[in-house]
């Protein structure tokens, strides 16, 4: 019952109120001991996070990392490579938001070979797909890099030119 509320408000882009069911499902999990259930329910939560994030261009990301942790820490723990791959995965698009897409590059290469292994084939999508972003947002940088420092040696060309 609690999923498919979830889903239900997902759909109609109630995020707050998905995420009150997010957290319930979240505490029935740890609460009856079903692990893997709670971690999918903390994943889902940060994914839910980072869509009302991505909607509301104000809203910063950090707060998207608590439950990717906790998850992370419970697929460590219990060896639940499928949730760890997909939790690794989504790190690294909030890191990527974040701007740190070095390190969103990085924790990419560390969770591909779970992600083609026991990934959900949207998942594997969109790990390639973030993985190309980090690319064009580092291709982007070095493009701006130098075009500053074209922009500081033409003032420089010119200020020896005056003297």
């Amino acid at each position: 019952f609690l999923s498919r509320s979830i889903h239900l408000y997902l759909q109609r882009e109630e995020y707050d109120r998905a995420k009150v069911f997010a957290r319930r499902a979240c505490w029935l999990a740890s609460r009856h001991s079903l692990t893997f259930h709670q971690g999918w329910h903390l994943l889902q939560l940060a994914l839910i996070d980072a869509e009302a994030a991505s909607i509301s261009s104000s809203s910063s990301v950090e707060h998207i990392l608590p439950p990717l942790l906790e998850c992370l820490d419970l697929s460590e723990r219990y060896s639940m490579d499928p949730l760890r791959a997909l939790a690794l995965a989504t790190v690294a698009k909030i890191l990527l938001c974040m701007g740190r897409y070095q390190k969103a590059r990085a924790m990419l290469r560390a969770a591909m070979p779970l992600v083609m292994q026991n990934g959900h084939v949207w998942f594997l999508g969109e790990t390639f797909l973030t993985s190309a972003k980090c690319y064009l947002a580092e291709a982007r940088s070095r493009e701006s890099g130098e075009s500053a420092s074209q922009r500081l040696n033409a003032l420089d060309g010119s200020v020896g030119d005056d003297g």
